[in-house]
C-alpha cells in the first residue's frame, strides 16, 4: 500500500513554534476563563464563592472523565472498521499512528451518516477515530490521511481533555451566574429602596456577562488546538495539501439562498469568526499552503504517504458489505443516519 516516495519537507521548526505559541495561547485562555469562573463565585458568596466555584469544577471533572469513549460512539451507532473490511483505509491509519509514537493504536470506527465528519474521543488506550460514511464516500484516499492525520494530531496533543476541561469550566460558571441572577431577582427590593447601590450594579453585570465571556474564551480554546492539529496532521502525513484539499471539499463555498438574495440583498457577511468551534476554512488552508511553499524548497524530513491506486472508488475503502448497519433516511427527523 505505501510506496516509495520522493522526500518531501516539513518544516520542522516553523510547526514547534507555531505548536509552542499555541500551547501558551490555549494556556492563557483557559487561566482567563478559570478567573472569570473565580470572579463570578466571589461575587456571589465572596471567599466563600471561591471555594464553591472550585468544589463545583472539581465534580463537573469527575463526571465528565465518566463519559467514556465508548458510550459516545454507542451514540452514534459506530461500528468498529476491521483490517478485513477496510484494509487500505486501515493501513493508512496505521502508518500514521506509527509516525506519531502512538501505543496502543486507536481504534477506527465508522458511523452510518450522510453528513461528512470525523472526530477523535478519548485518550490513551481508549482512544478512537470515527469516519461518517458521508466522508468516506466524498473524499480521496489521500484527503482521508489528511483527516486521519489531523484527529490523530488531536489525540497526541491531548486536546479532548483540554476542551473538556473549557467546557466543564464553561458549564460551572453558567451555573453559578444563574444562581447569582436568581438571588438578584429575590434582592431586588433592597437594591429598589436604597440598599446595595454600585456593589448591586457590579454584581448584576459580572453574574451577566460571565457566561458570555466563558463562551467566547473556550470557541477560542478550540480554534487554537483546530490549527494545532492541522500542523501536526501535515507533518505526520508529509502532505499538507492533501489536507487543505480535504477542507475544501468539507467546508465549500455555499451561494446565498434566494431569501438571503431577496431580504438582504448586497450582504455578504458571514458568521462572526469569534462564535465559531473551528477557524475559517479559508485562514486554515493559507497556513497550510504555507507549507506546502516551504515545502518546494527545502530537503525532505518525512515521507509522503503515498497510495497503491490513488483512482481507487472511494466506496472501495470500505467493504460494504461487512457493515452492519447502513445510513437510512428518517422520515420524522428529514435526516440520514
Amino acid at each position: 500500500i505505501f510506496l516509495a516516495s520522493q522526500q518531501r519537507v516539513m518544516p520542522q521548526s516553523k510547526i514547534d513554534q507555531n505548536q509552542f505559541t499555541n500551547w501558551l495561547h490555549t494556556i492563557f485562555l483557559i487561566l482567563a476563563m478559570a478567573a472569570i469562573l473565580f470572579a463570578t463565585g466571589f461575587a456571589l458568596l465572596g471567599n466563600w464563592g471561591i471555594v464553591v466555584a472550585l468544589t463545583l469544577l472539581l465534580i463537573g471533572m469527575l463526571f465528565s472523565s465518566r463519559v467514556t469513549p465508548a458510550m459516545v460512539l454507542r451514540a452514534y451507532k459506530a461500528q468498529p472498521i476491521t483490517y478485513d473490511s477496510a484494509p487500505q483505509l486501515n493501513n493508512i491509519f496505521r502508518e500514521i499512528c506509527k509516525r506519531s509514537d502512538l501505543d496502543p493504536l486507536p481504534q477506527l470506527y465508522y458511523i452510518p451518516s450522510r453528513v461528512p465528519n470525523a472526530f477523535a474521543v478519548g485518550r490513551g488506550r481508549k482512544a478512537a477515530v470515527a469516519l461518517t460514511d458521508g466522508l468516506l464516500r466524498l473524499l480521496s484516499p489521500r484527503e482521508i490521511a489528511g483527516v486521519l492525520g489531523h484527529e490523530v494530531a488531536h489525540i497526541i496533543n491531548r486536546d479532548i481533555s483540554v476542551l473538556g476541561v473549557a467546557d466543564t469550566i464553561t458549564r460551572t460558571t453558567s451555573t453559578l451566574a444563574r444562581i447569582g441572577i436568581l438571588m438578584m431577582l429575590f434582592s431586588v427590593g433592597t437594591f429598589l429602596f436604597g440598599s446595595g447601590g454600585w456593589t448591586f450594579v457590579l454584581v448584576g453585570l459580572i453574574m451577566f456577562f460571565a457566561p458570555m465571556l466563558v463562551v467566547i474564551l473556550q470557541l477560542t480554546v478550540s480554534r487554537t488546538r483546530e490549527f494545532d492539529a492541522d500542523q501536526g496532521a501535515a507533518e505526520l502525513t508529509g502532505d499538507p495539501a492533501g489536507l487543505a484539499s480535504a477542507l475544501s471539499k468539507l467546508d465549500p463555498p455555499k451561494p446565498r439562498s434566494i431569501f438571503e438574495r431577496i431580504l438582504r440583498p448586497g450582504s455578504n457577511r458571514k458568521e462572526p469568526a469569534m462564535l465559531r468551534t473551528h477557524p475559517p476554512t479559508e485562514e486554515r488552508l493559507a497556513k497550510l499552503m504555507e507549507l506546502v511553499e516551504i515545502q518546494k524548497t527545502k530537503q525532505a524530513r518525512q515521507q509522503e504517504i503515498e497510495y497503491l491506486d490513488e483512482a481507487q472508488s472511494n466506496d472501495e475503502l470500505l467493504n460494504q458489505n461487512a457493515v452492519t448497519r447502513r445510513p437510512s433516511y428518517h422520515l420524522i427527523s428529514g435526516l440520514w443516519y
